[in-house]
């Protein structure tokens, strides 16, 4: 389960001016739609951010606080499945094997976490696959609901290879015309290893 905006819903976040979450490094942690219509993106420094958008209202991040609210969206899901790990102040993850017999099914969990969390903090996009990066990539493309995925691997072959996290790596892919993680995939194992080292490697047991 995933709150793209997390980290804006905060009382001291402008209504109605564009918003940047910045952290101590001064890189951009949260924007919201107003600021990415500008171009802001996460991960940006700050300096690019404000040039891009100059009426922003720029916010240290409060990491603490924005845990704390997290925490009654975590219970409400710990009653549906009791086994929760939070990730991050509006991302967590739930292995749901557990759960399967009791609630009849994958979508059955779904829906009874989906439930449980409405109530509390609407807005939460769920996503289930196989593994945490999976199910992540999931939760961001379940923007009209959740998101049952069937074929893990069908899924994210198509997703680019920025998603990988690792921008020179990226980078270097597309250098040598390899764009998708189902490209990646393709490469021998052997030969990646070789090429890439463990950075390399990661990225292909991701894939």
């Amino acid at each position: 389960m995933w709150f793209p905006d997390w980290q804006l819903r905060r009382p001291d976040a402008p209504p109605d001016s564009p918003c940047l979450i910045v952290d101590v490094a001064a890189v951009v942690v949260a924007a919201d739609p107003a600021a990415q219509t500008a171009g802001v993106r996460c991960g940006m420094r700050r300096r690019e951010a404000e040039a891009l958008c100059p009426t922003a209202v720029t916010l240290a991040a409060d990491p603490a606080a924005a845990s704390a609210a997290f925490e009654p969206v975590v219970r409400a899901v710990e009653a549906v499945v009791p086994r929760v790990e939070v990730a991050a102040p509006g991302l967590l993850f739930v292995p749901i094997a557990g759960a399967l017999r009791y609630y009849g099914g994958e979508r059955a969990v779904m829906e009874s976490v989906a439930g449980a969390v409405a109530g509390v903090a609407p807005g939460g996009h769920i996503g289930l696959a196989d593994g945490p990066f999976a199910a992540r990539a999931a939760a961001a493309s379940a923007a009209a609901g959740p998101l049952l995925v069937d074929d893990t691997a069908a899924f994210l072959a198509g997703f680019d290879v920025s998603v990988l996290g690792v921008a020179e790596l990226a980078e270097t892919f597309r250098w040598l015309g390899i764009t998708t993680l189902g490209e990646v995939t393709a490469l021998p194992r052997a030969a990646v290893a070789s090429r890439f080292g463990p950075a390399g490697l990661e990225a292909h047991r991701i894939a």
